[in-house]
């Protein structure tokens, strides 16, 4: 067997750093670590570049630190942020918040603007996605995007313009901005046959109807029986 890397040891906690980009700390997984430290210290080594930037172990290191336990490491040089998310992807799935923080942080505008969108508008990231993209739902090629750090904004005004159209929704409907919904409206929206200012005056005299928790498929037919609400056979809408 074959030495390469060897594990130091340190109490020097301050000679670690984090690389710009990694997602933040999880307090709950941090707390339960902590308590497992606690109870039976297991040195599993962190992994570190030549930098000493953790590149893998964040948790078990702040458990280290605050239990004032030594820190046992490998160092691996020329690792960086692309082994981060490697590694985080395998060990524990990334989820969309970890991934527009980790690029925000490195300072990609696209991410900027699509976490101050989410902040005005309050919808989930499948909705501003799509609103973002200008497309009717969040197909899987815009989620590998988001995640690849290849998020493309289309048009901020007509993702802000459509929001506001969802918002108007709101006045008749509560749950509007559940992703099932907002989802339904948007693919609406996106249709031909669509007029916003029928729907509103539809939804006026027919939003009794919606129920307060249904699946997409429910969702859809409901809209679209609002929207040919006492309308003629020949101006009625098929959507889908």
């Amino acid at each position: 067997m074959k030495q390469t890397n060897q594990v130091l040891m340190t109490n020097d906690y301050d000679t670690f750093s984090y690389i710009k980009g990694n997602r933040s700390i999880n307090k709950l997984n941090l707390k339960r670590i902590t308590n497992s430290m606690r109870e039976n210290y297991i040195p599993v080594p962190i992994i570190v570049n030549e930098k000493n930037q953790i590149i893998d172990g964040q948790h078990r290191f702040e458990a280290a630190k605050s239990l004032k336990k030594e820190v046992y490491c490998i160092k691996i040089p020329n690792l960086g942020l692309k082994e981060v998310t490697t590694l985080n992807t395998n060990t524990a799935n990334w989820n969309n918040a970890a991934w527009l923080e980790s690029y925000v942080d490195l300072g990609v505008e696209a991410y900027v603007t699509f976490k101050e969108f989410r902040k005005k508008t309050g919808f989930g990231y499948s909705i501003c996605s799509a609103l973002l993209a200008n497309q009717s739902q969040r197909t899987g090629t815009l989620s590998r995007e988001f995640k690849d750090g290849k998020l493309k904004i289309k048009s901020l005004a007509t993702a802000y313009a459509n929001a506001k159209k969802l918002d108007q929704i709101g006045e008749y409907f509560e749950n509007y901005k559940s992703d099932s919904f907002s989802g339904c409206m948007l693919q609406l929206m996106h249709h031909e046959q669509y007029d916003h200012a029928r729907m509103l005056q539809k939804l006026k005299l027919q939003a009794h109807t919606l129920p307060k928790s249904a699946n997409g498929d429910r969702y859809k037919r409901d809209l679209i029986d609002i929207f040919n609400y006492h309308v003629a056979k020949k101006n009625k809408a098929a959507f889908f």
